[in-house]
């Protein structure tokens, strides 16, 4: 069962936008790891920006965009 967390910035989407993005990591699970459809389980959360502690460099060339994490 694979279980999928996924934190993102609080008002960086909306519900419409999160169950896309819901839906897009299920299809990619069934697709390439076959998933079954009904184990599906998966958690978002938000967070304020001081909430997210990163190095804005690290693998990257240029600053990291926190909408990229």
């Amino acid at each position: 069962m694979p279980f999928v967390k996924v934190s993102y910035m609080e008002d960086e989407y909306d519900k419409e936008s999160l169950t896309s993005i819901s839906q897009t990591i299920m299809k990619a699970l069934i697709k390439e790891f076959q998933v079954p459809k009904k184990d599906y389980f998966q958690v978002f959360s938000s967070h304020k920006k001081e909430e997210f502690f990163y190095d804005p460099h690290y693998l990257v060339r240029h600053e990291r965009d926190h909408r990229l994490l």
